[in-house]
């Protein structure tokens, strides 16, 4: 079922919360995007999600949820003081539920967790010393040939692509905007998913 389509789901802000540990060329990385939407609509088609049947003229209402968490490792294996080219390695807990209600026709929901181990690249330059242009794009590791015996009982895709610019307002807090874009593409015996996130975004950064 198509969400956005059926139940008009609209534009969102949703708010990222990352963390970075570094040593030396070595980061550990944590991020979580907690998305969330509610809608009621007044159906003009019949549908089907699950075992719940609602007819056309009928009035329901959702509730979807899908957290991204990520934890990661980075090695910035070339390394200087105008930038670094880094290879990326993440596993993306993707947990996604939806529900529907449709007064007397019942209620129905379904959850898919789904953990996909990722590598990419990732790298920053430094046009002035107070600013940087930072790179990362990710895919799922059983993309590569030789991998995919890591697939158990979900198939799918997930490209992770993200650019930003970071301005620095001293040594301990800085500025960003950038734009990204996730995509998911799940399927297993009994599910089949199709996520998207995209647009462009704004931040801060705090060091310690």
């Amino acid at each position: 079922m198509d969400f956005v389509q059926e139940f008009g789901l609209e534009k969102q802000r949703f708010t990222e919360y990352s963390v970075t540990s570094k040593a030396g060329k070595h980061k550990i990385r944590y991020g979580s995007i907690p998305i969330r939407y509610s809608k009621e609509a007044f159906i003009t088609r019949n549908l089907q999600f699950g075992g719940l049947t609602i007819p056309v003229s009928a009035d329901a209402s959702t509730e979807v949820d899908w957290r991204l968490r990520r934890y990661g490792y980075e090695w910035d294996f070339v390394s200087a003081s105008r930038g670094y080219v880094g290879l990326l390695t993440d596993v993306k807990d993707n947990k996604f539920s939806a529900s529907i209600s449709a007064g007397p026709y019942g209620t129905e929901s379904t959850d898919v967790r789904v953990w996909v181990p990722t590598v990419g690249l990732g790298a920053r330059a430094y046009p002035h010393r107070l600013i940087s242009i930072t790179g990362e794009f990710g895919v799922e590791v059983t993309r590569f040939k030789g991998l995919d015996r890591l697939k158990t009982d979900w198939d799918g895709h997930f490209v992770d692509f993200d650019v930003y610019g970071t301005v620095n307002m001293g040594r301990n807090v800085a500025i960003q905007g950038g734009y990204r874009s996730i995509r998911v593409d799940y399927t297993s015996d009994t599910d089949t998913a199709n996520l998207r996130l995209k647009g462009l975004y704004w931040g801060g950064n705090l060091r310690f």
